[in-house]
């Protein structure tokens, strides 16, 4: 289906609102479908889907998480309205989590079918077009990568102050389900600090912040263990703003997981200039790039030697690296790149 001229866009985004604010990656394409069109109507609901759609005329409906849609697209499609589809889906995930196949048959067959019935469909890496497109057909993909939310010029500003701290501090972000934490390798991360000899131990501290969730008994349990409760600073649904503080006064941000789609806390890290230590599994290392620590195995011995890695380093080799996130940002993760990609990649052909 070739796309029209495009005035009227239902954003439909299938999450509480809670979820929609905090999120960033939702407000990212919020923001570029208000910049790219006229008028931007937000659905959260079926029923607000379809009160907007017949109700208003309508040009193009963009939707994230494709499991979630299945009706919206082929309501769409009977009413001869495009659509354009995100989201995320682990084909495979080593750490042990359900991956795609292991879902539910209802799971597997409305991303298929949103796959199958979507006028385009976008991937947020390159790492989930190879998976997805290698076991399901997909129509008329393309690769818009997540974004910071961001401009070039705003990320100056984020940028500008950034410094190494007298002591390493290190982050990482988790919802903190079991799950998670072991997807995310936060098992290993702390033993990796255990790990670390004493005149270095003494100069390092941990935060760990995320959504509450039944992995917390679990985390200190194993904080405990490793006799780690001096230096590991627990944080439950945090602001926003403590967030952003804690990005920007962190020296490390840790986040080697088995699995990411892309890898957004990553990227909101090195928003603020704070390098990353992450895996070579899936998206992460296209979101680094050459900045930061790319592991090549997810093991606590690999994380210890980033870490340790960073702790040796002069002052001017930590500001070395504060610039080549700085770059790697600004060059490839801006706001304005990916505004440009969707109107020229994306809705070109209405032009």
């Amino acid at each position: 289906m070739k796309l029209k001229p495009i005035n009227n866009v239902i954003y439909y985004v299938p999450v509480d609102q809670k979820y929609f604010d905090k999120w960033e990656y939702y407000q990212v394409d919020l923001k570029m479908l208000k910049d790219a069109h006229n008028n931007v109507f937000i659905a959260k609901t079926l029923k607000e889907f379809i009160k907007i759609i017949f109700s208003k005329k309508i040009d193009l409906v963009y939707y994230w998480w494709w499991h979630s849609s299945v009706v919206v697209v082929l309501i769409s499609r009977l009413i001869n309205i495009p659509t354009i589809g995100t989201g995320a889906v682990h084909m495979y995930d080593e750490s042990g989590a359900p991956d795609f196949f292991k879902k539910s048959f209802l799971f597997r067959i409305t991303n298929k079918i949103c796959w199958k019935a979507s006028t385009k469909v976008l991937f947020i890496s390159n790492s989930q077009s190879r998976q997805i497109t290698s076991h399901a057909q997909v129509n008329n993909h393309l690769v818009l990568k997540s974004s910071s939310i961001h401009t070039k010029k705003e990320l100056f500003e984020n940028l500008a102050d950034k410094a190494p701290s007298s002591k390493i501090k290190l982050l990482t972000v988790c919802w903190m389900t079991k799950d998670q934490l072991i997807r995310k390798s936060i098992d290993k991360i702390l033993k990796a600090i255990s790990m670390m000899p004493k005149n270095k131990l003494d100069q390092i501290s941990l935060h760990i912040i995320g959504g509450s969730g039944d992995g917390i008994e679990y985390l200190k349990k194993l904080i405990i263990d490793l006799d780690l409760s001096d230096l590991v600073h627990l944080e439950y649904d945090v602001t926003d703003d403590r967030k952003k503080e804690l990005y920007k006064y962190s020296d490390l941000y840790l986040q080697p997981s088995y699995y990411e789609g892309f890898g957004n806390s990553v990227l909101e890290a090195m928003t603020y200039g704070t390098p990353c230590v992450v895996s070579c599994n899936t998206a992460q290392p296209e979101v680094v790039k050459d900045s930061g620590y790319v592991i090549n195995q997810i093991s606590s011995k690999d994380i210890f030697d980033a870490i340790f890695d960073y702790s040796c380093k002069t002052f001017e080799q930590k500001i070395e690296m504060i610039d080549d996130v700085k770059k790697v940002v600004i060059k490839h993760h801006s706001y304005d790149d990916r505004l440009d990609q969707y109107t020229n990649l994306v809705i070109g052909d209405a032009k």
